[in-house]
């Protein structure tokens, strides 16, 4: 069985990030070379020497500038 990711702790790898998200690990990983991720800035993230971080308040803050969407019709 797998361990469920703790979505409570304030910082993330790219695994969990990427779960937070609802995106795949690769996505969210290619983000951080072509600077986008679904078509807008990627999140920003800590490097500490090889390991990738996320801070969950800065992963929240980039869901919530996402607008939300009532349909799939174009107005």
């Amino acid at each position: 069985m797998k361990n469920p990711i703790d979505f409570d702790k304030p910082r993330f790898g790219s695994k969990e990030a990427a779960a937070f998200l609802g995106v795949a690990e690769y996505t969210l990983r290619r983000s951080r070379t072509i600077g986008k991720l679904l078509g807008r800035p990627a999140p920003a993230y800590r490097k500490i020497g090889g390991k990738v971080l996320y801070e969950r308040s800065t992963l929240s803050e980039w869901l919530d500038a996402s607008p939300e969407q009532l349909h799939t019709a174009v107005a």
